[in-house]
C-alpha cells in the first residue's frame, strides 16, 4: 500500500522556513510533493534551498520507512488473526517473513507487493520487528469469531447511521452545545 502522504514537523522544518520568503516556501512544497510522489530530485540554485530540500526529503524518506516498517507488522498481525479464527497456529514473524519473500507459504491473506520488497531488506539486517507485537489475550476477546462484538465489519445502513450520528455530534461540538 502507498503511503498516504508525509509529515512537516513544524520543530524541524521552521528553523529552515523562516529564512525564505513564501514563494521560494511554495516552490519547496511542491518540490516535496514531487518528491514524495516520484522519488525525484529537485536542484535548486541557491545552496540554502538545496539543504532544506535534502533534510525534508531525507524527513519523508524516514517517514515512508517507518509506514512500511508499520505496514508489515500490521500484514503479519492479519495473518495471526486469520490463523487464530482458523485454529491454525501461526509462524513467528521471522518464519511468516520467509515464507511471503518466497511468495510461497500459509499466509491466508494477502500481502500487498510493496511490504514484500520491503520485507527482504528488513529481514537481511535485523531478526525482529522493530514494531511490538500486540499480545493476543484470549480472556478480553469474545470468542474466535470476529464476526461479532465491536469490531465486526458495519452494513451499509450500520455505517451510515454511526457516520449521521458522528457529523451530529461533531455539529454540536463546534456550536459550542
Amino acid at each position: 500500500m502507498k503511503q498516504p502522504g508525509f509529515m512537516i514537523y513544524a520543530e524541524e522544518w521552521s528553523t529552515y522556513a523562516e529564512d525564505f520568503s513564501d514563494e521560494e516556501l511554495g516552490r519547496m512544497l511542491r518540490a516535496l510533493l514531487s518528491y514524495f510522489n516520484t522519488q525525484e530530485q529537485t536542484d535548486f540554485a541557491d545552496r540554502g534551498m538545496r539543504q532544506f530540500f535534502r533534510q525534508a526529503a531525507k524527513s519523508i524518506d524516514l517517514d515512508a520507512e517507518r509506514y512500511a516498517l508499520k505496514c508489515r507488522q500490521n500484514a503479519y498481525n492479519r495473518y495471526k488473526g486469520a490463523c487464530r479464527q482458523q485454529n491454525k497456529t501461526p509462524l513467528d514473524f521471522e518464519q511468516w517473513l520467509t515464507s511471503v519473500d518466497d511468495r510461497q507459504g500459509p499466509s491466508p491473506i494477502s500481502i500487498p507487493t510493496s511490504i514484500i520488497n520491503i520485507n527482504s531488506q528488513y529481514s537481511k539486517t535485523n531478526s525482529q520487528p522493530s514494531i511490538p507485537t500486540p499480545t493476543y489475550n484470549p480472556k478480553a476477546d469474545s470468542g474466535a469469531d470476529f464476526g461479532s462484538g465491536p469490531y465486526r465489519p458495519l452494513s451499509e445502513d450500520e455505517f451510515e447511521k454511526k457516520r449521521e450520528r458522528a457529523i451530529a455530534s461533531l455539529t454540536a461540538i463546534g456550536r459550542g452545545i
